[in-house]
């Protein structure tokens, strides 16, 4: 199912509320210059009749399945200090986002379906899942992509946005880098996600990959 927000607007709400308690809130990073890839030109009619280049599959291609991550030696030195009311409500905060679960497919076609799975304030686990269209653009980062989206909402409504992720050299991990205010932020949030085999669709496979 299609949910009326934007999975990110649902998964990491109940975290930024609790994060903006602190002032000094990190400073985005400034976007980087993208890499475009170019062929180099055929240089006869006939040799590009004789060569047929085989279809290249995208390394962001599959199904991954994943959990919320931080620097914890980095969040222990933001709260030194702190008051202990202020810190629990951090340490709250930083649970929250360590307890968030995540499925994602690129498909080769150009959709994606995201499933995540978050806490909220009163403790209840809570699900949804989006489809969306997807472009990769490489950043100067090797392995980096800048990945555009846009999702068409029950009511008709086009949203779009972009999530800067990372694959590993061996293709087998991918990191979506996460935007948080505040002191969570400066503490390198991450969600870190393995590649999963065989399976067909975020949307079939959401119980086995979130449970």
């Amino acid at each position: 199912m299609s949910i009326p927000k934007t999975i990110f607007q649902l998964g990491f709400a109940f975290i930024l509320s609790a994060a903006l308690i602190v002032s000094g809130c990190a400073e985005p990073a400034a976007e980087k210059e993208t890499v475009s890839k170019s062929k180099p030109p055929v240089e006869t009619a006939s040799f590009a009749e004789e060569v047929q280049e085989a279809p290249e599959t995208h390394e962001l291609v599959g199904v991954w399945w994943g959990k919320g991550a931080i620097n914890e030696a980095s969040l222990a030195m933001a709260i030194e200090g702190l008051s202990p009311e202020t810190q629990r409500q951090v340490k709250t905060a930083a649970e929250t986002f360590l307890a968030t679960e995540m499925a994602i497919e690129f498909k080769a076609d150009g959709n994606m379906e995201t499933a995540v799975e978050v806490t909220d304030q009163s403790g209840q686990r809570e699900s949804g899942t989006s489809i969306a269209t997807w472009e990769a653009d490489p950043t100067t980062t090797r392995g980096e992509y800048r990945v555009s989206s846009v999702e068409t909402q029950d009511n008709g409504m086009k949203v779009s946005g972009y999530k800067t992720y990372r694959v590993s050299a061996d293709g087998r991990k991918l990191v979506l880098l996460v935007d948080l205010p505040g002191l969570l932020g400066q503490c390198s949030p991450q969600i870190v996600l393995d590649r999963q085999g065989g399976a067909e669709s975020v949307a079939n496979e959401q119980e086995t990959l979130l449970r």
